[in-house]
């Protein structure tokens, strides 16, 4: 599903990212996202990053794994929460070179 959304074979119009559809795909993904933040790899991290305009998903991973504790204060953080604090963070991070997230 995944690889789907972040390659434009689901059907979606735009597969070229940007915040808005940054942040759709951490809603709907936000389960699986969530492990593979906790371990700092896996494919949905690729696929934020290669939607996000990312120039290295390990990087993403390690970021983001490090920031775990800022994007899931709580277990009942909202969706809306935790995808805009994952956009905040790779945003900050400019090493990370993110083009997509303007």
């Amino acid at each position: 599903q995944t690889f789907a959304i972040s390659s434009g074979t689901s059907n979606c119009a735009d597969t070229h990212g940007g915040s808005a559809s940054t942040k759709s795909f951490v809603q709907t993904n936000r389960v699986a996202l969530s492990k593979d933040i906790a371990r700092g790899r896996g494919e949905t991290l690729m696929s934020l990053s290669e939607l996000a305009g990312c120039g290295n998903s390990d990087a993403v991973g390690r970021t983001l794994q490090k920031s775990f504790k800022q994007i899931f204060p709580t277990a009942t953080v909202s969706d809306a929460q935790v995808s805009d604090a994952v956009v905040t963070v790779l945003k900050s991070d400019r090493t990370l070179a993110c083009g997509n997230l303007v």
